[in-house]
């Protein structure tokens, strides 16, 4: 049995990953505007959302959707924009290896990167402020 799997950086996934971060970069900018007395957008959308069971579950998926999913899919396709990887499946045994592209970085790989870090960044903000807003007693969803 031999399967040799390969991936070459597809800088074209740049455009996806940053339409994925979009709408969890404005929710936390106008958490963190908020916050500091710059207005009040998200006071605003959560008094336009409605309040009966059905529809606020759909809500509490689409935040988290928003939130948690978005900068997880980001990073993810921002990855696949950075590294080349490789994947050999020969004599009952799986090795694998994945490369960062070798410096200078140009242009496309230094977005990569960034849309990676930012993207693993609202991830555990979004992650840690849901399990610190459900083990320290706070408003944790129940759906």
């Amino acid at each position: 049995m031999f399967a040799h799997v390969r991936w070459q950086p597809v800088p074209h996934l740049l455009l996806f990953a940053s339409l994925a971060l979009g709408p969890a970069l404005t929710l936390w900018s106008a958490a963190i505007g908020e916050a500091m007395g710059i207005g009040r957008p998200l006071s605003q959308l959560a008094s336009v959302l409605p309040t009966s069971r059905g529809p606020h579950f759909v809500g509490f998926v689409v935040l988290h959707s928003l939130t948690l999913v978005g900068p997880l899919m980001a990073g993810a396709l921002s990855a696949l924009a950075l590294v080349e990887a490789e994947l050999r499946l020969e004599d009952w045994e799986i090795s694998g290896r994945v490369r960062l592209p070798a410096p200078p970085w140009g242009a496309a790989q230094l977005v990569a990167g960034l849309l990676l870090g930012l993207g693993g960044l609202l991830f555990c903000m979004a992650a840690g402020h849901l399990a610190a807003d459900c083990l320290l007693g706070g408003d944790c969803p129940r759906v």
